[in-house]
């Protein structure tokens, strides 16, 4: 180390100032050792499970998308939900719940330290920095408060007040190293120059990468470290078993209903992480978006009154089309939408804006267009630039933009409920939380607004709020079932399409939604998604009374179940893939996919080959022959 001392020291924990000879994982086998002796009914092997599963379901909910989100929970939040199970399904005889956390948060501690040692190294270099009148300040990424550190670090005979200023964790906090809102937090609360500021710590991310982001120095050390889980650990972690009663539901009818009813695993699985999401996050108003809200909001009531849990739900009516003129942007920022349409008809891009017919031949004139010309990348088009200098145009769009401000306002105040106060909390299918920021951009002022959705396929998740509660790509490296979650995430939109058309605009006068005649898509509904849902969702009724009654890993259980699914797809199942497609709608700048499309766009001179071999590859109809995602 450099004998030139920083002036403030912050300082990794674990494998830093704290060794350990064995892995996490031994940890806790040792802790379930300790445990069983004093609760013989449930073995150590079982109560490691149980640790483990709570600390991964805890973690995977991927509240704010970073990778090791896990350390924003608190290892109590582990040993409730612990007790709970222990006690809803009487693994223990006269069970105590409060007696049972203390007892596992003191048996924790004692199996932490059996493994702990002082790295003689660091603590040499903190005694000389602080013998210089330096602070230091450990920051760790850990699920147990300072106070518990602080008396593991006692244990091994350092004296803690004499040596370190201030122990920051972040499940106290919940915020976090790997995000470096840890480093940004502390630096405010303590008025520090981040120049004055160095890291000690071994995790590339953690305490190199993202301290020298937060313009801190850096001294990384690379030191060793246990990695290998011992043999016992290894048997611990044995095959997934799954109950008799989750197999029976999942064949039952399949030869004459196909698989796909067995959509309620992964469904079941969603609806319990939201669930578990909305009593962790105390949410008293959801607000389910339509229209693939419209069945996850049955499900959801469903198992909130079978749990006897009390929280409002609402069906909120909305659509790209429906919104995006109610937003307080400019036009160039709310109309982010018009980067994924490759080709729009002009006239039907002005519908969606809520212009009649005669509007739009009012401005087509103006700006010396043809409404019906096929644009090619529409946004870049010289019919889109034409439409914007148009003087008609911006007249009529400022008096559409604050009609329908006024009558979307309506609409929100008709479900009486402070959002400013309590948050916007909503619910969809995802998968780029596109309708969230629309809605979003309504808001003169910043809106606390949350999404949970099936799935996101969106980098920015932790800027914008957006949560994939069964698949993201921040998911993907914390396991296996993001990969199976995530396969074939079209039939999710098929299989929750609801029977209400789409939510064009809002009333001027009383704020109602204006939607759609009915057309082809709701009469698919009706003939080939209303039946699908209805055995979904009497599969889902059966899960959820099973897995009241018999404990088990029921996030595993229903990835495991999704994976069954993949496997054994029938012709059935490929048939109702077919017909569900003719459910599906754009409601924004009219867009549908067909082959009468691409004849009409092949009459247009002006084209790229990259853009037609887009547009074929992304073409509705021609996806119907793709039978690999079925």
């Amino acid at each position: 180390m450099s004998k030139d001392s920083p002036k403030v020291i912050f300082v990794d924990c674990f494998n830093t100032i704290i060794g350990r000879r064995r892995t996490p994982n031994d940890v806790i086998l040792l802790w379930g050792k300790k445990l069983e002796e004093r609760y013989p009914q449930i073995s150590k092997n079982e109560f490691f499970k149980m640790f483990k599963k709570y600390w991964e379901q805890l973690s995977f909910l991927d509240r704010i998308g970073i990778e090791n989100s896990e350390f924003l929970t608190d290892i109590h939040e582990i040993f409730l939900k612990m007790a709970g199970d222990i006690s809803k399904y009487k693994l223990i005889n006269n069970f105590n719940s409060q007696e049972f956390m203390e007892i596992a948060m003191k048996t924790y501690i004692s199996a932490e330290h059996e493994y702990h040692y002082l790295k003689p190294r660091v603590i040499k270099f903190l005694k000389k920095a602080k013998a210089k009148n330096h602070k230091i300040f450990i920051v760790s990424d850990f699920y147990c408060e300072a106070s518990v550190i602080k008396k593991w670090l006692t244990l091994l005979h350092l004296d803690v007040d004499a040596l370190i200023d201030k122990i920051y964790v972040s499940c106290e906090y919940r915020k976090s190293k790997a995000t470096g809102s840890l480093y940004e937090y502390i630096l405010k609360e303590n008025n520090l120059n981040p120049k004055d500021v160095t890291m000690i710590g071994d995790n590339l991310i953690s305490d190199r990468k993202m301290a020298k982001k937060a313009g801190l120095k850096v001294k990384f050390l690379a030191l060793p470290q246990v990695k290998s889980d011992c043999k016992e650990i290894r048997k611990a972690k044995e095959k997934l078993t799954i109950p008799k009663e989750y197999l029976d539901i999942f064949n039952e009818n399949a030869l004459a209903d196909g698989f796909y009813p067995n959509y309620a695993f992964p469904l079941y699985a969603f609806t319990k992480r939201l669930f578990e999401e909305c009593e962790r996050k105390q949410i008293k108003n959801l607000f389910f978006l339509a229209r693939e809200g419209k069945f996850l909001k049955k499900l959801f009531d469903f198992y909130c009154a079978y749990n006897n849990y009390e929280i409002k739900t609402h069906y909120f009516a909305v659509s790209r089309a429906s919104v995006i003129v109610t937003t307080e942007k400019p036009y160039e920022e709310a109309f982010v939408g018009l980067d994924d349409k490759v080709f729009m008809v002009t006239k039907n891009f002005l519908k969606t804006l809520h212009f009649s017919e005669e509007e739009i031949k009012e401005i087509c004139k103006d700006a010396k267009i043809r409404p019906n010309k096929i644009n090619i990348i529409f946004k870049n088009s010289r019919t889109h630039k034409k439409i914007l200098k148009s003087t008609v145009f911006n007249k009529l769009y400022k008096k559409v933009h604050t009609e329908q401000r006024e009558a979307y306002t309506k609409y929100l105040n008709s479900f009486n409920v402070d959002l400013e106060k309590e948050g916007f909390y909503v619910v969809d299918s995802g998968w780029r939380g596109n309708m969230q920021r629309y809605m979003k951009n309504y808001f003169s002022h910043p809106q606390k607004m949350e999404g949970f959705y099936i799935g996101t396929a969106y980098k920015n998740c932790a800027k914008e709020q957006v949560q994939g509660l069964l698949f993201s790509i921040k998911l993907k490296k914390l396991g296996w079932t993001n990969k199976i979650f995530s396969y074939r995430r079209f039939n999710y939109e098929e299989i929750l399409r609801a029977p209400e058309a789409t939510c064009l605009a809002y009333d001027v006068k009383t704020g109602e939604p204006i939607l759609a005649n009915k057309t082809a898509e709701t009469e698919a509904y009706d003939k080939t998604i209303k039946p699908m849902q209805d055995k979904i969702f009497e599969k889902f009724k059966k899960i959820v009374d099973v897995d009241s009654k018999i404990y088990s890993n029921i996030h595993s259980v229903c990835a495991y179940m999704m994976l069954k699914l993949i496997k054994k797809s029938n012709k059935i199942d490929v048939k109702f893939f077919n017909e569900a497609q003719n459910s599906f709608c754009d409601s924004f700048g009219y867009v549908g996919y067909s082959y009468k499309n691409i004849s009409a766009f092949l009459r247009v001179l002006n084209f790229k080959a990259k853009d037609l071999f887009y547009i074929i590859r992304n073409t509705h109809a021609v996806n119907k022959k793709r039978k690999y995602w079925i």
